[in-house]
């Protein structure tokens, strides 16, 4: 009993809060610490968020993840309804690598009617989901495979949803990562749709039928067209959200790709729409960053990579497509009402008059060097 503060009144409190918040607004940092350590002085729990949000930046206290673990530990226990405190005990759990915790705290934090948590737990969902597929790759168990596989699905879709609620509830929330993740995964839904991954494979059908079922079950799935247009028009909704955000070269990247995975299954006439896509990238990089400039060679790396290998193959046959007077269906990769015409692309439409003036097309997209990128979100790729 000797230690423990006679907590202080809700009015005090509030008004240390409230300055207390004033001073991080103004990036007054070391000044906010002053003044909670004046609150924690008073009532040790009623400080513990923001002391848990000092240890956590690691701007003017030394980083500590287990020290905010614990203070904010106190303060959960004496204001439970405070959405803010878990999101920020989930933003901790991640820094100490338990991810686990993590999606169950920023789910209840998301239940308990926070916004900014939805594109931080879709980005764990998606990490999920990626080591399932990649359990997947590595299982020669048909049973094992499916199983993964259809749960890597259901993480894929539970994160496509948190970014579209995300974005409609707050559409200036999603940044540049959360859109590369929520491209990321319709690119990847699409392509498993395409190989027939998306088709339910009963675990007694497997059982019975051993691995020539799976495999003739996954052949069926690669038929599945109305399956394969459905998560195909879901990924052409969410790039025209991600342009009208501001993004719209890395909509072009993913649209680009969209194009690569069906030209990669037999269409080949589709590399003629990643072409214009992957111009209008060039064409609109005026509108980049400095930071995005440099991180999107990497961050697309591979997906330049692909449409290069494409293009050095089947580049010819597409200048002679264009020639005989074929233009991209880019009506396939844009809504109805905001489809781009072709001379607003001045890239392809230098490459065009190129092509069908015989004079060569432009080179080769470049590729930079892979940069490794740090914390949680790298991970996402």
């Amino acid at each position: 009993m000797l230690f423990n503060k006679q907590a202080i009144d809700e009015e005090t409190r509030r008004k240390y809060v409230q300055e207390i918040d004033r001073l991080v607004d103004q990036g007054k940092k070391r000044e906010a610490l002053e003044k909670t350590k004046e609150l924690e002085a008073q009532d040790r729990d009623a400080a513990g968020y923001y002391m848990a949000y000092f240890y956590h930046m690691g701007e003017v206290l030394r980083e500590n993840e287990r020290e905010a673990l614990k203070r904010l530990a106190g303060y959960i226990d004496r204001f439970p309804d405070d959405r803010d405190a878990y999101l920020l005990l989930g933003d901790i759990q991640v820094g100490l690598e338990d991810d686990a915790a993590a999606v169950k705290t920023y789910e209840k934090a998301i239940r308990m009617g926070s916004v900014a948590a939805m594109p931080i737990l879709a980005g764990l969902y998606k990490i999920q989901a990626d080591q399932l597929r990649n359990q997947s790759a590595r299982s020669l168990n048909p049973v094992t495979y499916a199983a993964n596989t259809g749960k890597a699905l259901s993480l894929y879709i539970s994160s496509m949803d948190l970014y579209r609620t995300a974005n409609q509830r707050d559409k200036d929330l999603l940044d540049d990562t959360d859109w590369q993740g929520y491209g990321r995964i319709l690119d990847t839904v699409y392509a498993m749709s395409l190989n027939g991954e998306v088709k339910e494979v009963p675990k007694s059908s497997v059982e019975r039928a051993g691995i020539l079922g799976l495999g003739a079950s996954i052949m069926a799935g690669k038929a599945d067209v109305r399956t394969q247009e459905y998560w195909r028009g879901q990924a052409v909704e969410a790039a025209a959200r991600m342009e009208a955000a501001g993004y719209a070269v890395a909509a072009e990247y993913f649209r680009a790709s969209l194009c690569i995975s069906d030209c990669e299954k037999k269409k080949q006439e589709m590399l003629l729409n990643a072409i214009f896509h992957m111009d209008r990238a060039q064409a609109l990089s005026g509108t980049l960053t400095a930071q995005q400039r440099g991180d999107y060679p990497s961050d697309f790396g591979d997906i330049i990579q692909q449409y290069n290998k494409l293009n050095g193959r089947l580049g010819k046959a597409m200048q002679n497509r264009l020639r005989a007077g074929e233009l991209p269906r880019l009506e396939l990769d844009y809504p109805a009402d905001s489809v781009p015409a072709i001379e607003s692309n001045p890239v392809f439409a230098e490459y065009l008059a190129r092509a069908r003036g015989g004079r060569g097309t432009q080179a080769p997209v470049g590729q930079a060097a892979p940069q490794k990128k740090k914390g949680l979100f790298g991970r996402f790729f």
